[in-house]
């Protein structure tokens, strides 16, 4: 279970670290593919297995499922080299707007990779409290 949020920064080969409590989920390599909101999800390869099936199952005649399929099957399989680190390939460093500074969070299943400046952004925008209140209280999560 990935969780926290943590700040890391893009190296010269387009590598970021990872905290060192969730590379052991993340031995048998991942897959790395757009996330929503201009995102990078990484999820290890079990969880990944587990999506593809379900992917696969959707058929080809139906296009909301078609529209999904394009969108998540664009990624590539990833690995962790021996300090920690992925690589994240050109194509989702540019549909994530990645640079330098980037923001590595834990979400349950699998890890979200933002830019900084657009995961400050998403935050300001997504976060403001009154909501978030009103979507616990809809999905019955009242503290």
């Amino acid at each position: 279970m990935f969780r926290g949020e943590h700040d890391y920064q893009l190296d010269d080969r387009f590598r970021t670290s990872l905290p060192k409590d969730w590379r052991a989920d993340l031995r048998h390599g991942g897959f790395q593919t757009r996330g929503w909101d201009h995102s990078i999800f990484l999820f290890p390869w079990e969880v990944w297995v587990e999506i593809e099936k379900r992917i696969a199952e959707i058929r080809i005649t139906d296009l909301k499922g078609d529209l999904i399929r394009r969108f998540l099957m664009g990624g590539d399989e990833c690995w962790l080299d021996a300090q920690g680190r992925v690589g994240l390939s050109a194509p989702l460093r540019t549909y994530a707007n990645l640079q330098k500074d980037l923001v590595v969070r834990g979400v349950g299943r699998y890890i979200e990779i933002w830019s900084r400046e657009r995961w400050l952004a998403y935050q300001a925008q997504k976060f403001e409290p009154d909501l978030v209140a009103k979507v616990a209280s809809e999905l019955n999560l009242d503290i």
